[in-house]
């Protein structure tokens, strides 16, 4: 979610498990070792270039106060960020294309939480940080930037908070 983007949209299940069987590898990422909540974040996740850090905007909770009860979003948000980091830099896939497959990923997890995909979206979209509601005032120096290419808006607000 973030991470990445403010859209839903998950790739079909099919072209999931075509880039699985190609990529098997994939099925194997492990949680990074670092996690920050210490800085602005926009689209509200983000991963370090070195894909060893995730990054939690600073003002997101946690734990979403859910219908199926509490849901914390560190037990799979970062499946998002890092298989989607995998396809963009390791794969060459194009951002937008990689985020619809992160969103999948991230979607199975809310599942296998117990969650409600539709009410989970609705809650983070509640949180989502746009450049023209928030100001960008701190951002990690080794923040990916791929998320950002093609809002010029928002990336040139990264590099601002950067310098």
């Amino acid at each position: 979610m973030s991470s990445g983007d403010i859209d839903n949209n998950l790739i079909g299940e099919d072209r999931w498990l075509q880039v699985l069987r190609e990529h098997p590898w994939l099925r194997d990422l492990r949680k990074p070792a670092g996690m920050s909540h210490a800085y602005d974040i926009p689209y509200l996740g983000g991963i370090s270039t070195n894909m060893g850090t995730i990054y939690y905007d600073r003002h997101m909770p946690f734990v979403l106060r859910l219908s199926t009860g509490p849901c914390n979003i560190t037990d799979f948000w970062w499946r998002h960020e890092l298989f989607e980091a995998m396809l963009v830099l390791r794969l060459g896939f194009k951002y937008a294309d990689a985020h619809e497959y992160a969103n999948r990923a991230e979607f199975y997890g809310v599942r296998e939480m117990g969650h409600n995909w539709i009410e989970y979206n609705r809650a983070i979209d509640k949180h989502v940080k746009t450049i023209e509601h928030e100001s960008v005032l701190t951002v990690p120096p080794d923040l990916a930037l791929y998320p950002y290419q093609d809002d010029p808006k928002t990336l040139a607000a990264i590099m601002r908070s950067m310098r």
